[in-house]
């Protein structure tokens, strides 16, 4: 993947606003990153964002096999734990192998390698994501030449 970005369309009619809340320490981090690359307002770098995601899944989705890592960080309990590496064993086919990081008392980080068809993939980020304690989900993802 490039690292090329989509320009959205100019058109205010066609815009929807939304409104979102975020943690101080995140705000000010990208009041910060903001100022950093020029940019007018939170809104051209949350678009940009979004154009990015959206555009890197699809780009994903087409690839026949990508390989990378998940990062799962959750809160510390046994049940969750267990709930992980069950969805690792089913998904055993483009599980490759995992690690398990204490990141602090409360909470764990889980890192998964994954090689395989990307829909499978997306499934299985799904699935952590749906684990109540799972707080995070990121991906990094690669098609695999």
């Amino acid at each position: 993947m490039g690292n090329e970005r989509q320009t959205l369309p100019q058109q205010k009619a066609t815009r929807k606003p939304i409104t979102i809340s975020l943690p101080r320490f995140l705000s000010d981090l990208l009041d910060a990153e903001l100022k950093r690359l020029n940019m007018r307002n939170r809104s051209q770098f949350i678009q940009q964002l979004l154009m990015d995601y959206f555009s890197s899944e699809n780009t994903l989705l087409k690839a026949r096999t990508v390989c990378g890592v998940l990062l799962v960080r959750y809160r510390a309990e046994i049940t969750t734990e267990e709930a992980i590496q069950q969805l690792q064993h089913q998904h055993h086919e483009i599980v490759l192998y995992s690690t398990h990081l204490h990141i602090n008392k409360k909470e764990c980080l889980e890192i998964v390698a994954v090689e395989g068809n990307p829909t499978t993939i997306k499934h299985l980020v799904d699935e952590f994501r749906g684990i109540s304690e799972v707080k995070y989900v990121g991906t990094l993802l690669q098609p695999k030449s």
